[in-house]
């Protein structure tokens, strides 16, 4: 009987100590896990603020301070720290295609391309890396594709104003001013303080309705609101360019010379890289010249030192060449002015800042050059280049060139007016 109660107490003992054992095993084991968790928890906070640290001061260095490479180098390192996460990689991609715009590349990077297919990859449903791809469309001149993108960025965030203004930037007043209204109208609605929205409001809606005194004040208001160094030399651009069709009382001269001072070189003092900026002076100065009466040879030097600096930076721009054509044909220096002109008509097709207004540009330049040729006396080419301008569809800037024929033109002999009578019977 004894000998039974010691093996039970001994088995007893064996289950009493095994089971302290295992739960003392067990307890460590937690605890270690514990430990585990909590410095993998530790590490991944401290990841997720060097990424944050990194995008902030990409965006500081890049989009306010304008030094590209630097800041494509920080938002590099934050996708190289962070590969999976799909926002570093739309972030890269969107400095990519910016600084192609910014320092006037001749194409979009394909690494941006390859970003954005990366973070749909991860995440379908972004609404940011659907708004890229609609950017890459777009600036390849695909607008309707580009369209379908913004669409389905709206589908997936109603609310995302950079959707509605993506989508607007491909579409033409003159075919689609309903569909550009309810956009605007419901971009401002979202956020009205947006700068981006007012001034889409400006270039998008007030100023190809001539309404210049509106989109003037939309225009202050997006320059109070950016902080963007590109951004703002933009937006004071595009100030100067419509202070001579601003209605108040300043005469015209005052307008032009504000325009100036005031606006575009400001735009050149804030990012001296911005080569409209540079070109819009240029026509400006040209302006002033005839308005004030001040000596043709010196005036003339100042302007094509301006025009001279914006091909510089950017010598395929077709809208610098357009500008300095358009300027040099109204200072009758028609031979260098058809350099210019021609120059631009060649451009036209590849540049990419056009987007939608490819075909409006060629148009315009078309009738500039039927002027100019008419001027030369060189009548076949001059009617070659009307028939390719009221050619283009768009029924108010054919009925301008229609109504510029009786000052643009000054054909002589009756066969000449009937092939003039003939191309404009043949598109009114």
């Amino acid at each position: 009987m004894q000998n039974k109660k010691t093996i039970v107490l001994i088995v007893l003992s064996i289950i009493f100590f095994g089971t302290a054992i295992f739960l003392g095993v067990l307890i460590i084991s937690q605890r270690e896990n514990n430990q585990s968790g909590n410095q993998n928890q530790g590490e991944e906070l401290i990841s997720q603020e060097k990424i944050q640290d990194l995008m902030e001061n990409a965006h500081e260095k890049f989009y306010v301070k304008g030094n590209y490479n630097e800041g494509l180098a920080k938002y590099q390192e934050a996708y190289e720290t962070a590969p999976e996460n799909h926002q570093t990689s739309l972030a890269l991609a969107e400095a990519y295609i910016n600084k192609s715009q910014y320092q006037y590349e001749d194409s979009v990077n394909e690494r941006a391309e390859k970003l954005i297919k990366e973070a749909l990859s991860i995440n379908p449903e972004s609404a940011e890396a659907h708004i890229l791809k609609g950017r890459l469309k777009a600036m390849n001149f695909q607008c309707d594709e580009a369209i379908e993108n913004y669409e389905r960025a709206i589908e997936i965030e109603p609310n995302n104003v950079n959707a509605y203004l993506g989508k607007i930037d491909c579409m033409n007043l003159s075919e689609n001013e309903k569909a550009i209204k309810a956009a605007l109208e419901k971009a401002y609605e979202i956020d009205p303080a947006n700068s981006a929205t007012r001034l889409s409001l400006a270039s998008n809606w007030f100023i190809p309705r001539k309404e210049f005194n509106k989109a003037e004040i939309h225009l202050r208001k997006a320059l109070n609101k950016t902080s963007g160094k590109r951004q703002k030399a933009h937006i004071l651009t595009v100030l100067g360019m419509i202070q001579p069709h601003i209605k108040d009382d300043r005469t015209k001269e005052e307008k032009v010379d504000e325009a100036l001072r005031e606006y575009l070189y400001q735009a050149i003092e804030v990012d001296s890289n911005y080569a409209l900026a540079h070109a819009h002076s240029g026509k400006l100065l040209a302006d002033k010249m005839f308005l004030s009466g001040d000596h043709f040879k010196e005036s003339l030097a100042v302007c094509t030192r301006a025009f001279n600096k914006a091909q510089e930076i950017n010598p395929k721009s077709s809208t610098v060449h357009y500008l300095y054509g358009y300027t040099l044909r109204r200072l009758a220096l028609s031979d260098i002015a058809k350099t210019q002109l021609e120059a631009s008509l060649q451009l036209v097709d590849d540049d990419s800042r056009l987007i939608k207004d490819r075909d409006r540009q060629e148009a315009l330049l078309n009738f500039e050059l039927a002027g100019l040729y008419n001027e030369l006396e060189e009548t076949d080419k001059s009617l070659d280049h009307l028939d390719r301008a009221m050619s283009y569809n768009h029924d108010n800037t054919r009925n301008r060139f229609i109504e510029n024929l009786g000052t643009d033109f000054y054909f002589s002999g009756t066969s000449k007016s009937n092939k003039v009578s003939e191309i404009i019977e043949r598109y009114n």
